[in-house]
């Protein structure tokens, strides 16, 4: 207890000094802070590597075209939908 009361003083004495050691205090804590996020996502960037490695290696077989999203026509042309519209004998305000 003696110790912490002698930098409990000296920190009242020294004002400056009292902010240089909280600044060390929370660049430490930064650091560590820091550190443990790298950590986790490194875990996620392996995991997610590792679901890819298993998609494509189990993918289809090389040689097959995919199946166009949208087929391809020789006839192009505009329409327009002539669908039923429903006409109402009330006047809408």
């Amino acid at each position: 207890m003696g110790i912490v009361k002698l930098l409990a003083t000296l920190f009242k004495a020294i004002p400056s000094l009292e902010r240089l050691v909280y600044k060390i205090v929370d660049a430490l804590k930064e650091a560590n802070a820091k550190n443990r996020l790298e950590d986790k996502l490194g875990n996620i960037d392996a995991l997610i590597d590792g679901e890819r490695v298993q998609h494509t290696t189990t993918g289809g077989s090389e040689g097959v075209k995919p199946t166009p999203t949208v087929p391809k026509s020789k006839r192009v042309s505009a329409r327009v939908h002539k669908g039923r519209t429903k006409k109402s004998s009330k006047t809408r305000v």
